[in-house]
C-alpha cells in the first residue's frame, strides 16, 4: 500500500504553540469570538463534500490556560504545555471517546466546493476536529484528528482570534487483490455402453454348439419315435 502525507505547518505550529506557549502573549478576551476556516486539499485534488463534526473540548481563561468544559468536563488527561506530539496524542484519545460515549458534536458542516469549511462567531476555547474519511476510486484520503484553538498566537506572541487550518491529509492507494481464476470443473466421462461383438472365431464356435445340440436333440426324438413305433408294431403281430 503506498502512503503519502501533506505535511500542514499551521496544524504543527499554530496549534502547539496554542495550547503550550501562552506565557508571553497578552491576556486572552475571553468575552470575543472567533472564526475558523479548515482547508481541505490535498495536491490538485479539493475534498469537498466532506463532513467535518467539531467538538468544543475546553473553555480558556485570559491568562491561556485550559479547562475541559461541556460533554468533556472531569477529564482527567492534561490539556495545558503539550508537545506536538502529545497534542497529537490527546486528539486520538478525545476522538475514541466520542466515539465511546457517543458524545454529540458542537457544530456539523461539509465542505464546499472549494474544499472550504469556514464558522464564524466562536466561543473562544479548544476544539477537536473529526473528519469523515474519503474514498474515492483507488484512492483513500484519512484526515486524523485534531486540534483548534481560538485564539491562536502568532510569532510575534499576540493571540490572534481569525484560524486558518491548513488540514494534513493522508492518501493511500487502495491495492485491490487480483481474483482468483475460478477452476473449469473436470467433466465426468460419460460410460460408454457399446456392445463390441464377438469375434468371427467366437461367432462360429457358438453356431456350431448350437448346431450339434440341436442335431443331438432331433436325434433323441427320432430315436423315440422309432421305438416307440417298433413296440407297437411287435404288439400287433403278436395279436395275429
Amino acid at each position: 500500500m503506498l502512503k503519502k502525507i501533506r505535511n500542514s505547518f499551521l496544524i504543527g505550529f499554530l496549534v502547539f504553540i496554542g495550547f503550550s506557549c501562552n506565557v508571553f502573549a497578552d491576556n486572552v478576551d475571553v468575552t470575543r469570538t472567533g472564526n475558523m476556516e479548515l482547508s481541505y486539499q490535498y495536491d490538485q485534488k479539493v475534498l469537498s463534500d466532506l463532513t467535518v463534526s467539531i467538538y468544543k473540548v475546553a473553555d480558556i481563561d485570559a491568562q491561556g490556560t485550559y479547562t475541559y468544559s461541556g460533554s468533556f468536563t472531569g477529564r482527567t488527561e492534561n490539556i495545558n504545555g503539550l508537545s506536538a506530539s502529545a497534542t497529537r496524542n490527546l486528539a486520538k484519545v478525545l476522538a475514541k471517546a466520542v466515539e465511546d460515549d457517543n458524545i454529540p458534536f458542537t457544530y456539523q458542516e461539509k465542505t464546499d466546493s472549494l474544499g472550504i469549511l469556514q464558522l464564524d462567531n466562536l466561543p473562544v476555547g479548544a476544539y477537536l476536529v473529526l473528519t469523515e474519511e474519503l474514498v474515492e476510486d483507488d484512492n483513500r484520503y484519512v484526515i486524523l484528528p485534531f486540534f483548534v484553538s481560538i485564539p491562536q498566537i502568532d510569532s510575534n506572541g499576540v493571540y490572534i482570534y481569525d484560524s486558518f487550518v491548513d488540514v494534513k491529509i493522508e492518501w493511500e492507494e487502495i491495492i485491490k487483490p487480483t481474483p482468483t481464476p475460478t477452476p473449469t470443473p473436470t467433466p465426468t466421462p460419460t460410460p460408454n455402453h457399446t456392445i463390441i461383438p464377438p469375434s468371427t472365431y467366437d461367432s462360429i464356435i457358438v453356431y456350431v454348439s448350437i448346431l450339434a445340440v440341436s442335431v443331438i436333440g432331433v436325434g433323441i426324438v427320432v430315436y423315440y419315435i422309432y421305438r416307440k413305433n417298433r413296440k407297437k408294431k411287435g404288439a400287433n403281430q403278436s395279436e395275429e
